[in-house]
């Protein structure tokens, strides 16, 4: 690993689905922050994911927290900026992690480019472990549930959203396509979601689909 000022990057090769983020970071800006896009393809709003982020904060226990694929921080940075400690934030996407730290810089945040499929941190080092929008872009979900697994503490908090085939025509219909387009995995049922986080060694405490979006709080066994 090697140090930059509060970057920290790895020498891991991204998958291919990263670059398409180096290169497009802007445009995704623009197109998932818009409210229209949000409850025309995915029927909910874009606040519900801010909504999340500030439970996910407000969760019980202190320590150290992980932003696993914070992105460009486009709906989580309002959040962080109400003031967290012990934040690391970290993607695989060099574009998408120069927009958040535009966004969001704080003395107590560290920023790092790394795989997800291959966590560059010790086992059981965060009590809160964030997951916001991200698996259903990862082909190799179930190894990134269990490196999130690894560095969770027992008892810690994983706060994880995804899209999901759901019981929208339209939302299915383009969530297919974009994988047709190779811009997301395979889609897959809520219950398959659960099921993978479950075989991760979290026990699931809650979790609520609005429109395409799932959203799930578990717990570390």
């Amino acid at each position: 690993m090697t140090h930059g000022s509060n970057l920290e990057t790895t020498t891991l090769l991204p998958p291919e689905r990263v670059r398409s983020y180096d290169l497009g970071a802007w445009l995704y800006d623009r197109v998932v922050g818009s409210r229209l896009y949000h409850h025309v393809a995915w029927g909910m709003s874009p606040e519900e994911h801010r909504l999340f982020c500030d439970r996910a904060l407000a969760s019980a226990g202190e320590g150290p927290m992980l932003d696993a694929g914070c992105g460009s921080l486009l709906f989580t940075a309002r959040c962080y900026r109400a003031g967290v400690q012990q934040l690391t934030l970290l993607d695989a996407s060099s574009g998408m992690l120069g927009r958040a730290r535009r966004r969001f810089e704080s003395p107590s945040a560290r920023f790092i480019q790394a795989d997800l499929r291959a966590l560059p941190f010790e086992d059981a080092s965060f009590q809160k472990v964030f997951h916001f929008g991200v698996l259903h872009c990862i082909d190799e979900s179930e190894r990134v549930l269990h490196e999130l697994s690894r560095v969770a503490r027992p008892g810690a908090r994983l706060f994880l959203s995804c899209l999901t085939l759901s019981d929208r025509t339209l939302s299915n219909a383009f969530l297919r396509r974009l994988h047709r387009a190779g811009h997301v995995s395979q889609p897959r049922q809520t219950r398959a979601v659960q099921a993978e986080v479950e075989q991760a060694r979290f026990a699931l405490l809650h979790t609520k689909q609005l429109g395409a979006f799932l959203f799930v709080e578990a717990e570390r066994r």
